[in-house]
């Protein structure tokens, strides 16, 4: 049975983040989280849940960008859904209630807001409300 989510993401030498990002996503068989190491020198086993079953790691030669790893990212994934998100990035407690609701669903692109928080201190900041008007959504 394939995946309902791939989750492409674009890694370069971001362990500690890359990390944070996947602890976030929920690893079962509906899930699939797609790493494409952008070349980065970092030994498999170093790799955040690399002998997880559902995290599947792709490693580039070159170094060539993360618009390149998403698509090698795309090529592997077997889901209906395809979901990019940066190794720098993280999905907040409940996204996947959110996206369930869309999984059955025929569009062709479903696109949500974002929150950005400080890396740090997790406050929140006010960037995503430019985003947030431009989609017509109010989160705050």
């Amino acid at each position: 049975m394939n995946p309902t989510y791939s989750i492409i993401i674009p890694h370069y030498k971001t362990v500690a983040t890359l990390n944070r990002c996947l602890e976030s996503i929920p690893l079962c068989p509906e899930a699939e989280a797609i790493v494409v190491d952008d070349a980065s020198g970092i030994p498999h086993e170093s790799m955040p849940m690399h002998d997880n079953p559902y995290v599947h790691y792709i490693y580039l030669d070159t170094n060539s960008g993360p618009g390149v790893a998403r698509n090698r990212g795309v090529e592997a994934a077997k889901g209906k859904w395809i979901i990019f998100i940066d190794a720098d990035d993280y999905f907040l407690y409940g996204a996947f209630f959110l996206l369930d609701r869309y999984k059955d669903s025929d569009f062709d692109l479903v696109l949500f807001g974002a929150e950005f928080r400080d890396n740090e201190t997790q406050a929140k900041e006010w960037r995503n409300l430019l985003y947030h008007r431009y989609f017509g959504q109010h989160s705050w």
